[in-house]
């Protein structure tokens, strides 16, 4: 086992890509862009002659972006609880009318007001 642990997934990733000849996933279509950022970053170190190797922010946060461009926005737990207890308290509310209405309905019938 000349290879290492990361080559040998890498050889796997090729295959099961490869397996998806007509088809190129949304995953790959976003790795082809970082990957494009990325060189086009490593491209202008170069030019820099800069002795750092290291991606600039922009392009870091670039890449970023591209990634989270799909997640769902985080919403907090405590968001998640006043949400479901205002629409408690506009249900309950709502019921409580009916309930009323129905009383003074019923009291209206039967002691004939």
């Amino acid at each position: 086992m000349a290879e290492s642990r990361v080559e040998l997934y890498k050889e796997y990733r090729k295959e099961i890509q490869n397996s998806f000849k007509d088809e190129i996933t949304t995953k790959k279509k976003t790795s082809d862009r970082v990957n494009k950022i990325l060189s086009e970053s490593d491209q202008e170190h170069e030019i820099k002659k800069s002795s750092a190797s290291s991606i600039a922010y922009n392009d870091l946060i670039g890449a970023y972006e591209l990634y989270d461009k799909n997640s769902d926005t985080y919403v907090s737990p405590l968001q998640k609880r006043h949400q479901r207890q205002i629409r408690y308290i506009i249900f309950s509310s709502i019921i409580l009318l009916v309930l009323l209405a129905a009383t003074i309905i019923v009291g209206v019938i039967a002691f004939g007001g």
